[in-house]
């Protein structure tokens, strides 16, 4: 049982087996209108019924509707009070309650139904990434000359190896039995290249092996998917980033390395943390008598350019 989430409903669907290039084809949709499609809804009772009596709840099926006046499906479910030994006898019974509803696929809004067949579709691609080491045709080789296994046909998509595919790849005489070795782009280990290679073959949660504030690892990893061109990847890396006063040195050293327009959104991060500490560092007495001329000769000239900048046009 395959799932998807289509906002604000959790949604548990059985889908087929899809084959070929992954299009919603009519074959796939031929195959789907034999499935039944399953909505999960949590509920809690709150009222304070007798023992033994049965509540009634009315269900709406998002995204299902009937022909020809297109209404919204609905279910009526009985739901039983039994006695519960642990209830307290003040205040209200709260039961929460667990319903799946079923429906037939064909009832289902058009667009849901090509929803549920992509959500399909990177269900299996993800599961891929744990045969790799059985049925990889390629390895990345890290910074420590360690190999990772992958799937051609997975990395075709993300631009740097579609064209390593079409140029340097083409006609190498290399299977799951003879894998090609792969140099990326930047030297990178493990870890990084895990991150990665979830995130190419559709994972939940790519990023979940690299803390937030581990600067270091995160850093190689945009600088990686940068390097090949995953614009995606660059994005989802930036959100997971969270600068610190620890690691804004870091931060700050790597962004004067040359890099695209998503790491400016890194920056903003980092010049917040660094303006907040150098803010209360220059209210500190010691801070002003610890400083040398060259320090200071600094600061005034940014002072200045600061002040430059913000003088209004006179002309």
């Amino acid at each position: 049982m395959d799932a998807a989430t289509l906002d604000p409903y959790r949604v548990e669907v059985e889908l087929p087996e899809p084959e070929g290039s992954g299009s919603d084809s009519d074959e796939e949709m031929d195959v789907a209108a034999g499935k039944k499609v399953w909505y999960s809804y949590g509920a809690k009772l709150g009222e304070r019924p007798k023992n033994g009596t049965a509540k009634l709840y009315r269900f709406l099926i998002p995204h299902a509707v009937t022909a020809p006046e297109k209404q919204l499906e609905s279910r009526t479910m009985s739901v039983g009070i039994t006695d519960l030994a642990k209830r307290s006898k003040e205040g209200p019974l709260v039961i929460s309650i667990y319903v799946k509803v079923g429906v037939p696929w064909t009832v289902l809004q058009p667009s849901v139904q090509h929803a549920f067949l992509r959500s399909g579709r990177v269900t299996q691609k993800a599961s891929l990434l744990d045969e790799t080491p059985a049925t990889g045709d390629l390895s990345l080789i890290c910074k420590d000359g360690s190999r990772v296994p992958a799937h051609a046909a997975v990395l075709a998509g993300i631009p740097y190896f579609q064209s390593k595919l079409k140029n340097d790849w083409s006609g190498a005489d290399w299977n799951m039995h003879k894998r090609l070795d792969v140099h990326l782009p930047c030297p990178v280990d493990q870890k990084v290249v895990g991150a990665f290679l979830r995130f190419a073959y559709a994972d939940a949660a790519p990023l979940r092996h690299i803390e937030p504030f581990e600067a270091a690892a995160l850093q190689d990893l945009f600088s990686l998917a940068e390097s090949t061109d995953f614009t995606a990847l660059c994005g989802n890396v930036k959100n997971h980033v969270q600068v610190t006063e620890e690691n804004a040195t870091s931060w700050l050293e790597w962004l004067l390395k040359e890099h695209g327009p998503i790491a400016r959104k890194i920056s903003r991060k980092v010049k917040r943390v660094v303006k907040r500490e150098v803010k209360r560092s220059f209210e500190e007495e010691q801070f002003w008598a610890d400083i040398n001329d060259e320090q200071l000769a600094i600061l005034n000239k940014a002072a200045k350019r600061r002040k430059t900048v913000k003088a209004p046009d006179c002309s």
